[in-house]
């Protein structure tokens, strides 16, 4: 298991190895690199972070087809209609609520992805155990570098692929369209995290888990709880529940398997931070 260092970031080649050594990636299966930004590790600000996410991706950010952008219109417009429902407080219908918690620990240190799949038909009512972690990793191709947010063309049939294969997967095998890439900005704005909470409090409401695509920066202080501070980590997570009207998220981690301080079920993460955290790539809703 990696535990974090304390102290300043090492410079020059002893630290260089030192990093290459023990740095390794949960969901993504590359290194955390010497030089990535961090003047104080702990002290980057989302601005600065930001900034290293659009320098440093290699995503192709897969755009939406026509019926995907009509579909994704209609969501919003049910998003805004249930906001108006009699009942509805705020963004949610409930103080909290939860699908389900039955986390559990990803096969091995790149399987988040297909964990994450594997999570949501466990707790989707109706569809227990559609696909186990080996199935939904050879559905989306995961390989050593983990499981793509976009650009990747899962083993579906068509209409069922876009290049998103985590949202691909999800719809073959429950046979929906239901389900769309929402991308976030690198530096999440105000919009962008009132978008996440309304979404979140809908899909949870209507019993669909979403899956969270994190980009932790090395050194940023936000990341999901027990995740190390010195590692620039890629990992799929699934948010199944909300508290507070969904200003706070709960959701499973299965990188119990990969680092010890990490919790398989969590509640009350704050709901804007979490933006924050998956900013650059975004959640399958």
């Amino acid at each position: 298991m990696f535990t974090r260092r304390p102290g300043r970031l090492l410079k020059g080649v002893v630290a260089t190895a030192v990093v290459l050594a023990t740095m390794f990636l949960a969901g993504v299966g590359t290194v955390a690199r010497a030089d990535d930004p961090t003047p104080q590790a702990g002290s980057l600000t989302e601005q600065e972070v930001a900034r290293y996410k659009a320098a440093n991706d290699t995503d192709p950010h897969v755009p939406l087809s026509q019926a995907d952008k009509d579909q994704l219109a209609k969501k919003e417009q049910m998003v805004r209609d249930s906001r108006n429902s009699p009942g509805a407080a705020s963004a949610a219908q409930y103080w909290g609520h939860t699908i389900g918690s039955q986390y559990q620990g990803q096969w091995n240190s790149y399987y988040c992805g297909p964990a994450a799949v594997a999570e949501a038909f466990v707790i989707k009512p109706g569809r227990f155990g559609v696909v186990d972690q080996g199935a939904a990793a050879w559905l989306m191709r995961t390989d050593t570098n983990g499981t793509a947010w976009s650009g990747v063309n899962a083993y579906v049939p068509a209409p069922y692929g876009t290049g998103y294969p985590v949202r691909d997967v999800l719809n073959y095998e429950i046979g929906t369209s239901w389900y769309l890439p929402q991308a976030v900005a690198y530096n999440a704005t105000a919009s962008d995290k009132a978008t996440y909470i309304s979404n979140l409090a809908f899909d949870i409401d209507n019993y669909w888990p979403i899956a969270g695509d994190a980009w932790e920066v090395y050194g940023s202080p936000n990341r999901l709880w027990g995740h190390p501070l010195y590692q620039t980590i890629f990992h799929w997570f699934t948010i199944s529940g909300y508290q507070d009207y969904a200003s706070t998220t709960n959701y499973m981690d299965s990188a119990t398997t990969v680092w010890s301080a990490v919790h398989g079920w969590n509640t009350g993460f704050s709901s804007n931070t979490l933006v924050v955290i998956v900013g650059g790539r975004g959640y399958i809703w």
